[in-house]
């Protein structure tokens, strides 16, 4: 990947470039690159990655297209999954979902409607929870072997990505489970928000950006914050 001197450049100038490596079933991978790159090519106030899961490993999703549903129309049930989400200024924030059939990026607002579906009351089962972490933390820290992908016999699950293994720059080669890892909660800091805040974008941004306390991420461990949300009085814990 391509640095370059542009640092200005808009978002829909960013969005309509191959900026990124994309491996289906990877995308905790495909956002590692996704967060490098926006931070080389724009001028990004505020990037995060985040995961997306809980404890029983079964969160949906919208707007996604897969095996289970080729249409991308009905609900998608994923172990996990990851997507990174932006601010710039005081602007709308974005979602840049690689998997997402919505456009890319997409206000916050519009993904959390149509890919997350927060009006319908799920099962306990898919309760999610999110993990934020702060990009520049994520690319200095985040590391996979991949191994979660091989079966007993040593065979992939899916493809591996063409490109050698991500270790971290302290030499770690996989802390990809500390991430999906949501029982655990950030020990300071934690605070609540309703749906009614995450649903309005402007909220969102007010929310996530405007209270360091619990935004405050581990600079030499695996991120502590986690969201949790089940329906119409979702929580961020």
């Amino acid at each position: 990947m391509q640095t370059t001197d542009n640092k200005t450049a808009t978002l829909a100038e960013v969005a309509s470039k191959p900026l990124w490596s994309h491996t289906k079933f990877y995308c905790e991978e495909n956002v590692f690159l996704l967060c490098r790159a926006l931070l080389q090519r724009q001028n990004t106030a505020r990037l995060f990655a985040v995961f997306v899961s809980n404890l029983s490993r079964k969160v949906c999703f919208w707007m996604h297209s897969s095996e289970q549903d080729p249409s991308g129309r009905g609900p998608v049930v994923w172990d996990y999954h990851v997507f990174a989400l932006s601010f710039k200024d005081a602007g709308c924030p974005f979602v840049w979902d690689l998997d997402s059939s919505l456009q890319m990026p997409c206000p916050a607002g519009s993904y959390i409607s149509s890919a997350l579906r927060p009006e319908l009351i799920l099962d306990s089962t898919y309760h999610r929870r999110y993990r934020v972490v702060e990009a520049h933390a994520f690319l200095a820290m985040f590391a996979s072997d991949r191994s979660h992908m091989q079966l007993p016999d040593g065979s992939w699950q899916a493809p591996p990505p063409p490109y050698p293994c991500i270790t971290s720059p302290g030499g770690d080669v996989m802390n990809l489970p500390l991430y999906l890892d949501m029982s655990m909660r950030e020990s300071q800091g934690a605070e609540m928000m309703n749906q009614r805040e995450l649903d309005c974008s402007r909220g969102l941004s007010r929310n996530l950006c405007g209270r360091r306390s619990w935004l405050r991420l581990a600079t030499a461990q695996a991120p502590r914050t986690v969201w949790e949300m089940h329906g119409p009085s979702e929580s961020i814990i």
